[in-house]
C-alpha cells in the first residue's frame, strides 16, 4: 500500500520510463488517471485511455498508422498486464491521494 505523496510519485516515474523504454519512445511518455477514471497513457500528443480492470483501450487521440496503433496498444497492455499489482496500487492511490502524506 502506498502512504506517501512521494511514493506514488516514484511509482508513476518508473511506470513512465518502462512504458518509454517499452515502447521505445524517445519523448515523454506519461501514465495518469483521466477525467473519467482510466488509464492513461500519454505519448507526444497521442494518448490512449484504458479500463482499469481488463486494461482495455476505450478511447484514444492517435495521429498515425492503424498498424503502428495496434503495435502501441499490444505493448502497453503487455506493461500493465505484467505489472498490474503495482498498477493497482498506483491507481489506488490516485483514489486516495488527498489521504496521502
Amino acid at each position: 500500500m502506498i502512504t506517501t505523496k512521494s511514493e506514488a510519485i516514484e511509482l508513476q516515474n518508473h511506470f513512465d520510463k518502462l512504458l518509454c523504454a517499452s515502447l521505445d519512445y524517445e519523448d515523454n511518455v506519461q501514465i495518469s488517471l483521466s477525467l473519467t477514471n482510466k488509464i492513461k497513457v500519454e505519448f507526444g500528443e497521442d494518448f490512449i485511455c484504458f479500463t482499469r480492470n481488463e486494461f482495455e483501450p476505450c478511447y484514444l487521440s492517435y495521429r498515425g498508422s492503424y498498424s503502428e496503433l495496434l503495435s502501441i496498444v499490444t505493448v502497453i497492455q503487455n506493461v500493465l498486464h505484467n505489472n498490474s499489482n503495482s498498477i493497482d496500487l498506483l491507481m489506488e492511490s490516485y483514489d486516495n491521494i488527498s489521504k496521502l502524506v
